[in-house]
C-alpha cells in the first residue's frame, strides 16, 4: 500500500511538472512568436518535451538514489519535495518569461556573469521591480500561498518512514525505479564515422553514418532560424545547469603574457606608442584627407542586435526609424560578436571601426 502511494506521488509530480513546462512554452510562443505554423509549433513542443523529460529524469533519478542512501523515505516528505520542486520550476519559468520580455535574453545568461556580484544583480533587477511592483507583490503573495497549500496538503500523507533496505525485493525495485529515469535523459544522434581503407579516409557516405546515444542537450533541438523559437525550446533550468554553469568554470586557457609584455607587442604590431599611462590603449581616430566619408560619428550600443532591430510587435517593427536608417547605410546583419563580455566586444569593435575609417 505504501509503495503504491509513493509511485502515485512520483507519477503525479512527474505529470504536473510536464504540464507546467508545456504551459510555459505555450505562453512563450504566444507572447514572443505569434503566428507560427502547426509544423513549427509541433517541432518546438517536441524539442522542449525532450529537454523537459531530460531534466525530470535527472531529478527523479537523484531523488530515488538519495532515498536509498538514506535507507528509507517518508511519504509526507516525498510529497513536500515534489511540491517544492514544482514550485521552483514554476518560479524559474516566470522569471525567464519576465527576463526575456524585458531584456530579450535568457534569465540564466543574465544571471551567470554576475553570480559573484550580488550588487550588480540588484542594480539590474530593481528597475524592473519598481516598474512592475504589482506583479512582484502578486508573485510574493503567490509564493507564500503555494508554501502554505503544500504544507496543508502534506498532512494527508503519513510521516511513517518506509524502510527500503529491510527487504531485498523492495531494495531492488527501488533501485530499478531510481535508475530507470536516466533513459529519459538520452537522445539518439546520427554521427558520421570516418572509415580508413588502405590509408584513405572515407566519410559522409550513407554506410558511414551511425546512431549514437548522447545526453539530451538544447543544441540537438534549438535549430530554428528564428531566435525566439530557439529560446522557446530551451528548458531554463536544464540550460542553466547543463550549459551555463559548466561554461563559466570551463578552462579556456590562461593568459600567458603579462600586461607589460602584451602592451609591448601591441605597440609593435600597431606601430603606435602609448601616451597615456592610465589608459595605454587610448587612441585618437584620424580621418583620411582624400576620403569622401566625412563627419562620421561612431556610436557603440550594447545588446543592439538583429533580434531587436528586426523584431515585430502586432505587425509593426519596434524600432522602425532606426531600421530605416540602417537600410540607408552600412548594415551587416550576419555579424558575430568576438567576445562574450562587454569590454572585449567594445574594444575590438572600436579597433575595427578605426581600420575602416
Amino acid at each position: 500500500m505504501a509503495g503504491r502511494k509513493i509511485l502515485f506521488l512520483a507519477g503525479l509530480g512527474f505529470l504536473a511538472n510536464l504540464a507546467m513546462f508545456g504551459a510555459y512554452r505555450l505562453i512563450f510562443l504566444w507572447q514572443f512568436a505569434p503566428g507560427l505554423s502547426w509544423i513549427e509549433t509541433r517541432q518546438v513542443f517536441w524539442g522542449g518535451l525532450r529537454l523537459d523529460l531530460a531534466l525530470l529524469g535527472f531529478e527523479f533519478c537523484a531523488t530515488g538514489l538519495i532515498s536509498l542512501l538514506l535507507r528509507g523515505l517518508k511519504p509526507r516528505k516525498l510529497f513536500l519535495w515534489f511540491w517544492l520542486l514544482t514550485g521552483a520550476h514554476l518560479l524559474i519559468c516566470v522569471a525567464n518569461l519576465s527576463t526575456f520580455a524585458e531584456r530579450n535574453q535568457n534569465a540564466g545568461e543574465l544571471l551567470m556573469p554576475y553570480l559573484t556580484s550580488p550588487y550588480q544583480i540588484y542594480l539590474s533587477v530593481i528597475p524592473f521591480c519598481q516598474s512592475h511592483w504589482i506583479l512582484i507583490c502578486v508573485l510574493i503573495g503567490s509564493v507564500g500561498f503555494f508554501f502554505w497549500a503544500g504544507f496543508r496538503f502534506s498532512r494527508k500523507f503519513t510521516s511513517e518512514k518506509i524502510d527500503l533496505w529491510g527487504n531485498k525485493k523492495i531494495f531492488l525495485c527501488t533501485l530499478a525505479i531510481s535508475i530507470l529515469p536516466i533513459v529519459l535523459t538520452l537522445q539518439p544522434v546520427i554521427t558520421k564515422r570516418a572509415i580508413n581503407l588502405m590509408g584513405v579516409k572515407f566519410s559522409g557516405q550513407g554506410w558511414s553514418l551511425r546512431w549514437k546515444l548522447k545526453i539530451s542537450e538544447s543544441k540537438y533541438f534549438a535549430t530554428f532560424s528564428r531566435y525566439a523559437l530557439n529560446q522557446a525550446v530551451l528548458n531554463p533550468l536544464l540550460e542553466f545547469l547543463q550549459l551555463q554553469i559548466p561554461s563559466y568554470f570551463r578552462n579556456y586557457g590562461r593568459f600567458r603574457l603579462s600586461e607589460i609584455e602584451a602592451l609591448k607587442i601591441w605597440n609593435e604590431i600597431s606601430g603606435r606608442n602609448s601616451t597615456d599611462a592610465q589608459y595605454p590603449l587610448l587612441t585618437t581616430i584620424h580621418g583620411r584627407t582624400n576620403s569622401r566619408i566625412q563627419n562620421v560619428i561612431l556610436i557603440q550600443v550594447e545588446g543592439f542586435s538583429q533580434s531587436v532591430l528586426e523584431r515585430e510587435e502586432n505587425g509593426r517593427f519596434v524600432m522602425p526609424f532606426v531600421r530605416k536608417l540602417s537600410q540607408g547605410g552600412l548594415y551587416f546583419p550576419n555579424t558575430f560578436q568576438c567576445a562574450d563580455f562587454t569590454s572585449g566586444e567594445c574594444f575590438y569593435r572600436g579597433q575595427l571601426a578605426e581600420s575602416f575609417l
